[in-house]
């Protein structure tokens, strides 16, 4: 470790533990003697403290720690807003014990993929000061109520991520899935299967679900007798899961049993459970009638009967990546987003077309 880099950290270390007498930090000579440095070190560690907005120079009068920054450091605290699919995956337990790992406390608020909640929760967590900021958008495809209040929290050195989704006119670390290649590929799984009519569900506010969507068209565009025969339902999020619901019905209900879709991809488990949950009540089998494969690795999509099929990635590695990232930023440090590989589980709710039991 260089010793300007070794001086930044040491001082850093000594700010968020309240060690300087007044908030004011020594001369450069007894710094230079402190740390048997170079004049030219202790002012290139002294200069980066100033552009992370830690401290700041007062001429002729001192160099002083910026009080908006000690009030951060000494809260330990790390806001998350999540649009809800966190909890279903059960990754919100496993962030919220490594960061107390690290001892850092995790205040998680859920929004139910409503913009107007995802900018009061953030409004409050810029207003808490928090270290830092993990967001999961609502309605990522067409939300901008929050980018004003993003770029001012910047500003003000309240570090922001994203997680799985972003807004594009925001620039913050992302940490994602490979959403539209791994639909892609799932996609193509299904067709090998010897599924021939296809019906794709997409959420078309949601940025996620608009990759997963452009997979899903990708691959069916590469098989004609495939492409001829499938089909898409997108919708919002404003409108009521029971309208969406019946327009996929609809592909089922006195339709002929060879025109109807044989394999359903859906862009989250969520929908996919409600789908099959329909399905199921009317009398249509899954997976003999028609498979279906979910996305997200939900904790309900291994208890439900059968078990439904999905994508999952690298839980631990993202968690580790995530907390590792969020951490370097506070501690000054550029953090570095990361795209996840995204894979196919294959449970019970997909089958191969036509039908055979096992």
């Amino acid at each position: 470790m260089n010793n300007s880099k070794r001086i930044a950290d040491d001082l850093r270390a000594l700010i968020s533990e309240g060690g300087l007498v007044d908030d004011q930090l020594p001369t450069e000579n007894s710094l230079m003697a402190k740390y048997r440095a170079s004049r030219y070190a202790v002012r290139k560690a002294t200069e980066e403290l100033q552009k992370q907005g830690i401290i700041y120079k007062v001429q002729g009068g001192g160099t002083f720690v910026n009080k908006a920054y000690k009030k951060k450091t000494l809260s330990h605290a790390v806001g998350l807003v999540t649009a809800g699919d966190l909890a279903e995956n059960g990754l919100l337990n496993t962030i919220s014990t490594a960061f107390f790992k690290k001892g850092y406390t995790l205040f998680t608020v859920e929004t139910h993929n409503s913009p107007q909640s995802e900018y009061e929760s953030l409004r409050s967590f810029y207003d808490l000061n928090a270290d830092a900021v993990l967001i999961e958008p609502s309605q990522s495809a067409v939300n901008t109520q929050s980018l004003k209040l993003l770029g001012e929290m910047q500003v003000n050195k309240i570090f922001t991520f994203f997680l799985f989704s972003s807004y594009p006119s925001v620039s913050a670390p992302l940490f994602s899935l490979t959403d539209a290649d791994s639909e892609a590929a799932v996609t193509s799984e299904v067709i090998q299967m010897g599924h021939k009519r296809l019906l794709g569900i997409f959420q078309v506010d949601d940025m996620r679900s608009v990759l997963r969507m452009n997979g899903f068209i990708r691959a069916y565009q590469q098989h004609p007798e495939v492409a001829l025969n499938s089909y898409m339902e997108t919708y919002q999020s404003s409108e009521s899961l029971r309208a969406v619901i019946e327009r996929v019905r609809m592909h089922f209900i006195d339709v002929d049993k060879e025109l109807r879709p044989t394999a359903i991809v859906v862009h989250d488990d969520r929908m996919a459970l409600q789908v099959m949950s329909m399905l199921q009540r009317a009398g249509i089998r899954v997976p003999e009638d028609v498979s279906i494969v979910g996305f997200g690795d939900s904790i309900q999509s291994s208890t439900v009967t059968p078990t439904l099929a999905t994508v999952s990635f690298d839980k631990p590695a993202f968690v580790s990546h995530l907390v590792q990232q969020t951490l370097l930023a506070i501690s000054g440090e550029k953090p570095v987003s990361k795209q996840f590989p995204a894979y196919l589980i294959k449970r019970k709710s997909l089958s191969r077309y036509p039908y055979r039991a096992d």
